[in-house]
């Protein structure tokens, strides 16, 4: 996290504990599972404390289980990392997870929100902002209210969807989502069933919105895998 102590340090403590513990965790019952993804989460943040002082990261993590009515992805969430649920019937993104940030832990309405959101995804530069209050929120889009590694403790989100036959869930960093909007992100991934030409795919777009690197504009221009 920008301006917090060894940020990659913490990123991995808490990546490492939370792997090892959703991977032995094998209970399919979505309450425990949900109930376990917060103190999973918390235990991750008291960690970080504990091993990087002053120091702190975002963090995004599922555990996909199997009900006697269907599969279910349990999200576990603090910070702007994001999660998305690319939907293989209906053929469009969601996003699940809601960002601990200035903007949405603001008293505006929710109608309100999710206009400021939606011009603020196609905002490349200041230029692109029409109000004052846009602005602000613009300009503090990067910084967020709770993470792991947090003084005080944390409130971690936690969500229960449901997910069928080739659905994708997508995990992001604001690395990529600062700079695709998720109508791009969505565009490429209905198209595509195959993983790992998506995540190459949103790496090097974002990757070349954000310094100019080379990017495929072939690749852009035709789809990944026709369904």
């Amino acid at each position: 996290m920008g301006g917090l102590n060894e940020g990659e340090r913490a990123s991995q403590t808490a990546r490492g504990f939370l792997m090892n513990a959703l991977k032995n965790l094998d209970s399919q019952d979505p309450e425990l599972v949900k109930q376990k993804m917060r103190e999973f989460f918390e235990t991750a943040s008291a960690r970080v404390q504990d091993t990087v002082k002053n120091g702190g990261t975002t963090a995004t993590a599922v555990k996909f289980i199997k009900t006697n009515v269907g599969a279910r992805v349990i999200v576990g969430h603090v910070g702007d990392s994001r999660a998305y649920l690319v939907s293989a019937n209906e053929r469009k993104i969601t996003q699940v997870t809601k960002d601990d940030s200035i903007l949405e832990n603001s008293d505006l309405p929710a109608e309100r929100k999710r206009e400021i959101v939606q011009k603020l995804e196609r905002a490349v530069a200041p230029s692109d902002i029409e109000t004052p209050e846009e602005y602000r929120y613009w300009s503090q889009r990067n910084r967020v209210t709770q993470w792991l590694g947090k003084e005080g403790g944390i409130s971690p989100q936690v969500y229960d969807i449901p997910v069928k036959e080739g659905d994708i869930v997508l995990l992001t960093t604001d690395g990529v989502h600062d700079n695709l909007s998720s109508r791009e992100v969505g565009q490429v991934s209905v198209v595509t069933n195959n993983e790992v030409a998506l995540v190459n795919w949103i790496t090097q777009k974002a990757n070349w919105r954000a310094t100019g690197e080379e990017f495929d504009e072939a690749l852009s221009q035709k789809p990944l895998y026709e369904r």
